[in-house]
């Protein structure tokens, strides 16, 4: 056994590592690594604050819960939050036995996907962003629940249902074009016998309204 007293130094001066011992930590010189296996794998402090933990291949975490907080700064109710960065060569995959969830503890906070992916003539099918709902198992439902629902697009909107679209409103509905010269149609794209089919279950003497101001 090795008994070192508080304030110990343990200095490996071919090295130029210095290991400290105080206030119930192991101290190691801010210009030295903890090496593991060989010089790709180690630990170490590179600049004031910050912990550097790197691998030339990989590195795993196993636990029963992993939790990540960017706090810089704990003090009640005057904590200071910092940002977490995932960056990738390649893909990122997040796998989750149960729920996944994202989400924001702000009042004005918001979860931003975004794509830097640019299609071209070849590859114009292909999507930026894609959100798979399990679309080929039954009853398997991608649900979007918002006070306001905003779509802004450069091109088209193409929606293709293998059944009906519905769309139910607590209270009225428009589809409306803004600005001057626009033109709405509503069409049937499908030959033979298709047919564009205006409906209301109303009993009124206005069951089917239209309107021209021309």
């Amino acid at each position: 056994d090795l008994f070192l007293a508080s304030l110990s130094v343990i200095n490996f001066n071919d090295g130029n590592v210095t290991l400290t011992h105080g206030n119930g930590a192991l101290q190691i010189d801010t210009d030295s690594k903890l090496e593991f296996r060989d010089t790709g794998i180690f630990i170490n402090s590179s600049e004031d604050g910050q912990l550097d933990i790197n691998s030339d291949i990989e590195i795993e975490l196993t636990s029963g819960n992993i939790d990540i907080d960017a706090v810089v700064n704990q003090d009640g109710d005057n904590d200071l939050y910092g940002n977490i960065s995932i960056n990738a060569g390649d893909n990122i995959s997040v796998v989750a036995s149960d729920n996944l969830s994202m989400s924001t503890s702000s009042d004005n906070g918001k979860v931003i996907i975004s794509s830097a992916f640019t299609t071209n003539a070849a590859d114009a099918t292909t999507a930026a962003v894609h959100i798979d709902a399990n679309a080929s198992a039954a009853g398997s439902i991608l649900d979007i629940d918002a006070g306001i629902l905003d779509i802004d697009v450069g091109a088209n909107i193409d929606i293709d249902a293998e059944t009906a679209i519905s769309i139910d409103s607590k209270t009225n509905s428009n589809f409306t074009v803004t600005g001057e010269n626009k033109n709405l149609t509503l069409g049937v794209a499908t030959a033979g016998t298709g047919s564009l089919i205006l409906s209301s279950e109303g009993t009124g003497a206005n069951a089917i309204d239209i309107n021209a101001t021309g």
